[in-house]
């Protein structure tokens, strides 16, 4: 993960490379951050609005943005109206307005690491394990960690009530998440050990 923050993303460009870090920030997937909609956002109040039909598990899924989550996409949003880009994608392929695919995004990833000479068990998605392995070293629960990766829930009101009633705290370690990912970028402190996942 320290690569990561400190040569892969940085060895990015444009939309990548915010694509990338917005990915890490948050936890989530390629897939629901390279199609992320200005319409599921609300800056104002910090928060994305990821809905069912985007998820994996069809679930829909709040996710509380960091101040420096917040901060990038404000950044982006001023950027492409000063270019006059007019499009419905946080992350447009080009001034027509696409969404950037996947593959883009992968393949820029797999360049960097064949250089780093990283395994290549060593995968975008990966760092949304890191994270959630990070959060529980911190002696946050597995009900906290589900809520936050928007582990599948069973449709009981009280599942709902549940996730509802965990988003001061998964605010909360959202933001203490993109603050240890600062650190990590500044070289302030020893990164845990990467387990790769199969």
């Amino acid at each position: 993960v320290e690569w990561v923050m400190v040569t892969a993303i940085p060895g990015l460009t444009g939309n990548v490379a915010d694509l990338m870090l917005l990915m890490v920030q948050t936890m989530t997937r390629i897939s629901e951050v390279a199609n992320l909609r200005w319409a599921e956002l609300d800056l104002k109040n910090g928060q994305w609005n990821l809905p069912e039909y985007r998820s994996k598990n069809g679930e829909p899924h709040l996710i509380l943005l960091s101040r420096q989550s917040v901060e990038l996409l404000n950044a982006r949003k001023t950027d492409q109206e000063a270019k006059g880009i007019n499009t419905t994608f946080v992350f447009p392929a080009d001034a027509k307005g696409g969404a950037t695919t996947i593959n883009s995004v992968q393949s820029a990833f797999r360049k960097l690491r064949r250089n780093a000479g990283l395994s290549e068990k060593f995968t975008p998605h990966s760092m949304r394990h890191y994270g959630l392995t990070w959060i529980g070293s911190q002696n946050q629960g597995r009900d906290l960690r589900d809520r936050m990766s928007n582990h599948k829930s069973s449709n009981s009101a009280d599942a709902v009530y549940m996730k509802a009633s965990l988003n001061d705290q998964a605010k909360e370690w959202w933001q203490n998440y993109s603050d240890h990912l600062d650190a990590l970028a500044s070289e302030n402190v020893v990164p845990l050990k990467f387990i790769a996942k199969n």
